[in-house]
């Protein structure tokens, strides 16, 4: 376990441990939509308050409240008169600043029974439904489709942000609620602020320089977007020998995370859209700005960030100089329209994925599941299942170092890559990974590693204990190995059953370098070359290298094409 896990760990120990303790040294605050007074100060369910912004006032450290069932607004509406011979003057406009904000010491629990029940403590999260909604008025309608985000009129009042938990630590708790209805769209009108990406960042919940505990809690129907790229953004306090960093106009419309390390455990983000119009924008689920979220047990779902044009990245999740701890998540049906990374973008990141599974993701360009852009990224036992994208339907690796290790990709799809691209800037380490009925129309069923004029001589790709199974492409049915890629190492591998419709059905080569060591390759097929197929790189008339030691051919006659010019060396192999 790594030093970042068992600090992760402790830090959730220790929130369990300040809940009881906080419930037995301080108050219990009860809070009632459906409370008839006449006395309003929450000492029990009978005087509950009525309204959870008046609990949380007179909340101090190590107080709890506790919420029953019902919808509350941050700025309850002014209820209309009553008919008067002269009308009069309509009720002030909803107060769209206005947020839930949490505090240091104070938990605060949802799904409640409340009054009117035989046992108004019991709890149950989802027969109780406790919702945090950013619908102030309470005139939303449901939009079906992503692009009707942005002129829906309905969500031009709603509060920017539902929940507010900057300026916290962990011991701000909040659990088992739903929060939806959070509108962050354009700036903040007569604001010191405005302009700010705050303003355009986190309608469901903002998180700046705050590391608030989330449980149980599920992010749905939130929103942002933004006509125009918002001038004067804070870019965030990137280190000096940080790469520059272009951020999002528009973020995270379920959660905005700045300068913290917020946890969420067993929460939901689904339906939450991002749409940037004009400007670029990201993670519509989550997004991390020189932050260490820990998030375990979470189900992102069917999260959109789209737009006009292009620059619409990560549509459950990204991530900016951060480093978040990702354990036993699933990315199921989120899309970045246009763009990269249809359940997560990491740029100069440093994410690390535990368990975790993508499923049916898609992506515009890049990445159907998860682009990498520089950092660090480990992946640890994740699966990878019917994503899509043009390049790298499971993940895309432009830069940086990443390393996947006992990773499952099937049946994802691309024009190159059908299940991982890996470009020419990377260095990408894979082992004891399977890919199974990948495709890619041109390059590479399972791998594509691309290359280029120049290739980073630092890059290194090492491929071990992995198996490449029924993969299918143009060329390389398993893998594309290509434009003069340096530093390519493939061990102790094996390719059965892999199809290209041109060349090379296990691997083929293009002008590369390749060391292939141990691996076995039986019933692959091609039209020429079932196993291997190398060819030089024309334009620079840069042959293929191949390097084959220990190996195991089982494709007959048609095994290995080489054309002119290559140079293949095979040792102890048969």
């Amino acid at each position: 376990m790594t030093s970042n896990v068992k600090m992760k760990a402790q830090v959730v120990i220790s929130v369990f441990l300040l809940i009881g303790t906080y419930t037995a040294a301080g108050k219990v605050i009860y809070v009632d939509d459906d409370a008839q007074g006449p006395v309003y100060h929450g000492s029990s369910w009978a005087n509950a308050y009525k309204y959870l912004q008046d609990a949380l006032g007179a909340a101090s450290s190590g107080d709890e409240i506790r919420v029953a069932q019902g919808i509350y607004r941050p700025h309850e509406p002014v209820p209309e008169p009553p008919p008067a011979p002269v009308p009069p003057p309509p009720p002030p406009p909803p107060d769209r600043m206005a947020t839930f904000q949490l505090k240091n010491g104070v938990v605060v629990k949802g799904g409640f029974a409340g009054i009117g029940e035989p046992e108004p403590d019991a709890r149950d999260i989802e027969l109780y439904e406790t919702i945090l909604s950013g619908d102030l008025t309470g005139n939303d309608i449901d939009v079906n489709e992503a692009w009707d985000v942005w002129c829906e009129p309905t969500f031009m009042e709603n509060s920017y942000h539902v929940v507010t938990g900057s300026g916290t630590n962990d011991t701000a708790v909040l659990g088992g609620f739903t929060i939806t209805g959070g509108c962050a769209n354009d700036a903040a009108p007569d604001s010191s602020d405005s302009g700010d990406i705050l303003f355009t960042s986190g309608a469901g919940m903002l998180n700046d320089a705050g590391s608030p505990t989330v449980l149980n809690c599920t992010f749905r129907k939130n929103t942002t977007w933004t006509s125009y790229g918002v001038s004067g953004f804070d870019n965030g306090n990137f280190s000096p020998e940080s790469t520059y960093i272009y951020l999002p106009e528009t973020s995270g419309a379920a959660v905005f995370n700045r300068d913290g390390s917020p946890t969420f455990q067993n929460c939901v983000f689904e339906e939450n859209v991002d749409f940037g119009a004009d400007a670029y924008s990201a993670g519509a689920g989550v997004c991390n700005i020189n932050s260490s979220p820990l998030l375990e047990n979470c189900i992102f779902r069917a999260n959109v960030v789209t737009g006009f044009d292009s620059g619409y990245d990560g549509g459950a999740m990204a991530n900016y100089n951060s480093s978040p701890l990702l354990r036993n998540c699933s990315f199921i049906d989120n899309w970045a329209d246009y763009s990269c990374g249809g359940a997560i973008y990491n740029e100069q990141s440093n994410p690390i994925l535990e368990n975790c599974t993508f499923r049916n993701n898609k992506s515009g360009t890049s990445g159907g599941a998860v682009l990498v852009s520089g950092g660090k990224s480990k992946l640890t036992g994740c699966t990878f299942d019917e994503n899509a994208s043009y390049f790298g339907g499971g993940i895309c690796i432009g830069d940086g170092l990443a390393t996947l290790t006992d990773c499952a990709f099937t049946d994802n799809r691309a024009s190159d890559g059908g299940a991982l691209y890996s470009d020419f800037r990377n260095s990408l380490m894979l082992k004891g990974c399977t890919f199974i009925r990948n495709r890619a129309d041109g390059y590479g069923g399972a791998i594509e590693n691309s290359g280029a004029w120049y290739n980073d001589p630092n890059s290194i790709t090492l491929i071990a204990d992995c198996v490449f199974t029924a993969n299918s492409a143009y060329l390389g049915g398993g893998m594309h190995n290509g434009w003069n890629r340096k530093n390519l190492t493939v061990v102790n591998c094996l390719f059965t059953g892999n199809e290209a419709s041109h060349a090379g059905g296990g691997i083929y080569n293009y002008g590369c370098e390749e060391i292939l060591s141990n691996c076995t390759f039986a019933g692959n097929l091609a039209l020429e070359g079932d196993a291997l197929a190398s060819d030089l790189l024309y334009w620079q008339e840069s042959p293929s290298n191949l390097q084959i030691s220990n190996c195991i051919f089982r494709n007959g006659e048609n095994g290995i094409l080489n054309s002119e010019n290559t140079i293949v060396t095979i040792t102890y192999s048969d």
